[in-house]
This record gives C-alpha cells, sequence and structure tokens, in this order.
C-alpha cells in the first residue's frame, strides 16, 4: 500500500464514508520547476518595502508599490525602473483597463482606493473604504485586484483583502460612468479560509477566470474561483510575501522583509500542472493519460512529489476545465462518482495493474 493509501484511509470516517476536506485539499509543496526563483529588485532604494504588484499587459511592465508611498515601474527583470510618489502607505495595486494610462492602488489607513495616471503622475480620485473595512493602522486593506466582467456597467468589480481578518471585499467603483464621482458601491464578502487571517496579496488569471491569494503568516499561496471556491494551494518558499503578480508562466511575489527584494518564479505551472498530456488544458485526455502513468512514473505528477498517483488525480478534479471550455460532452465527474472510482483504485491490491 503507498503513502497516498495510507493517509487517504486516515481521513476516511468509518461506517460514513466521509472525507476529511482538509485531508484532501492540504497545500502543495512550491514547485520545484520554479526554484530558486530570481531576484529581480536590485535596483530598489535601500528604503524601498514592497508590499504590492500587478502585471501590466499595455505597457508590458511590472508595477509595484510600496509601505512609503512609491509607485514603481520595471521591467520582468527588474530592470527600467521608474519611480512615481503618493503620500500613504500603499499595500496593493491593480489594472482595470491595459488600455487606460488609470491604475489603482490600495492604501492602507485610511483603507481607500486611489485612481493614479501613470502618464501624468497624478491622483484623480480616491474612493473611501473605511466604511466597510474597519481594521486597524496597521491591519487593514493589505490586498488589491480587479475582475473584468463584460457583464458589469463598470466593466467589473474590485477586490480588496483585509488583513485583520483574511476575508475579501468586492466593491463597484464608478470607473467608467464618471470621471469624477467617488461613490462606493460594496457588492460582496468572501471568506476564503474561516479562520485564517493575514491576507496580504491579490490578483486575478482573466485567461483562465482564477483568484490568486497570499497568506502572509501562513506562506500560502491559494487559488480560488471568483466566488472563493478552493481550487489549490501551495507552500510559498520565503518570508514575508507581501504582493503577487502573474503573467503566463511568471509568479512575481514582493518580499517585504530585510531583503527589500521582488522575486520571479519561472516557469511557475498555476493550475495547469494537470495538464498531463501537454496541450495546454485540463480536461478528459488528462486524466486518461493519468491513469496510464498511475503508480508507474513521474509523467502525471501535478504536486511535484515524484509520483504519479491519486494526489495528483485530485489536482485534476479540482482544476478541471482551466485553458478550455466546458461542454455538454466533456464534464468532471461528480464527487459522489469520482470518490468511489479513486477508492477503488487506492484499495486495489498493491501491484495491481490500473486500466
Amino acid at each position: 500500500m503507498n503513502l497516498f493509501s495510507l493517509h487517504l484511509r486516515s481521513c476516511l470516517v468509518v461506517p460514513f464514508l466521509i472525507f476529511s476536506a482538509q485531508c484532501l485539499l492540504a497545500a502543495d509543496p512550491f514547485p520545484t520547476q520554479a526554484l530558486p526563483g530570481t531576484g529581480i529588485g536590485g535596483n530598489l532604494s535601500g528604503s524601498y518595502e514592497p508590499s504590492g504588484a500587478v502585471w501590466h499587459s499595455g505597457i508590458s511592465k511590472l508595477l509595484t508599490v510600496s509601505d512609503g508611498g512609491t509607485v514603481t515601474s520595471m521591467n520582468s527583470d527588474g530592470t527600467g525602473v521608474s519611480n512615481w510618489w503618493i503620500p500613504g502607505d500603499l499595500e496593493g495595486i491593480t489594472v482595470a483597463d491595459p488600455n487606460s494610462p488609470f491604475v489603482y492602488v490600495g492604501v492602507e489607513h485610511p483603507d481607500s482606493i486611489l485612481e493614479f495616471n501613470i502618464d501624468t503622475g497624478l491622483v484623480t480620485r480616491s474612493f473611501d473604504l473605511t466604511p466597510w473595512l474597519t481594521g486597524s493602522s496597521n491591519r487593514g486593506l493589505e490586498a488589491l485586484t480587479f475582475l473584468p466582467d463584460p457583464l458589469d456597467s463598470e466593466g467589473g468589480q474590485f477586490y480588496a483583502g483585509l488583513q485583520s481578518n483574511g476575508k475579501i471585499y468586492s466593491f463597484q467603483l464608478p470607473i467608467l460612468s464618471s470621471s469624477t464621482s467617488t461613490t462606493v458601491t460594496p457588492l460582496s464578502t468572501i471568506t476564503p479560509v474561516a479562520g485564517r487571517n493575514d491576507i496580504s496579496g491579490l490578483d486575478y488569471d482573466v485567461e483562465n477566470e482564477v483568484l490568486y491569494a497570499i497568506f502572509d503568516n501562513f506562506n500560502a499561496l491559494r487559488a480560488m474561483q471568483p466566488d472563493g471556491t478552493f481550487l489549490s494551494e501551495w507552500e510559498l518558499p520565503k518570508d514575508d510575501q507581501e504582493g503577487i503578480a502573474i503573467t503566463t508562466d511568471n509568479l512575481f511575489i514582493a518580499e517585504d522583509s530585510a531583503d527589500i527584494e521582488i522575486w520571479r518564479y519561472s516557469p511557475f505551472p498555476f493550475l495547469l500542472a494537470a495538464d498531463f498530456d501537454n496541450d495546454n488544458d485540463v480536461d478528459s485526455a488528462d486524466i486518461v493519460k493519468w491513469e496510464s502513468d498511475y503508480g508507474l512514473n513521474a509523467d502525471s505528477d501535478a504536486n511535484n512529489d515524484g509520483d504519479s498517483a491519486g494526489a495528483d488525480f485530485l489536482f485534476w478534479q479540482r482544476t478541471f476545465g482551466i485553458g478550455t471550455t466546458l461542454t455538454a460532452t466533456v464534464v468532471v465527474p461528480e464527487p459522489a462518482s469520482w470518490l468511489l472510482w479513486l477508492m477503488g483504485i487506492m484499495f486495489a491490491p498493491s501491484g495491481a495493474k490500473r486500466g
């Protein structure tokens, strides 16, 4: 019996056959192919405290902010640094429209979102979030991202993470309907993990519709659907990680520590780790590949533990549909059916051929 079978049995509650979500959804190791990472913060000033990041696809630049009020633009390798100064404790930055000169900066205490024009270097509006985000002076707004939505009258929603309770608050701001209004419309509140606080970074993968969050104290990078539904979680390799930005295969982490560093991890597989047949999507063909590899090799190893095993199937099941459009003929197994099927494999006699 392999280790996953033993772990699976330890999570099984007899006689009800109830699985513990915490057993099955434990954080995966950080992908080894992305390590050790490359430091790209060497051109930042010695007093810079990186606290938020976003990739600006319109200008192909990484934008970061610091606790001391600096907005920075740089190339993906850390060269070509340009700075602007905005008063306040800046903790997050996001882009709503990559074809616009406006970016949006998250400020902690008083918690707010600033509209900032990178062409002029001027703040054009301030949106007050204090009626909803009520953290203390150093436990307030700590993360910010934008989720585009073509059906939304303002083009999408802003997600702000509150450090004191780990929750994500979504808002609609009048960024299309007005150039002067500062009205804030609250929409919803998401609790990614009950009882977990210290959310420190947010970013959104528009192409695959995946929300990413960093939880600093837990050194965790969590992937979710926009409503907070769990997809996957990885252990982060360092400490004091306060900002996240993603591109196709690059993961940027702003590290607010003595190193004053921004790390680039590449290639980072994100949620295509279960793309076992390497065709840039996670679909039914990948589980066929996994079944042929199970127990024989590491060709279908989604969690980087060196084998093709049951944990890799669970990763596939959680991320099914990433990179592709689901159709009526390609349907991920429902929990009841895939659980029984997986149990059949896990409890099969050791060494038996799975086919």
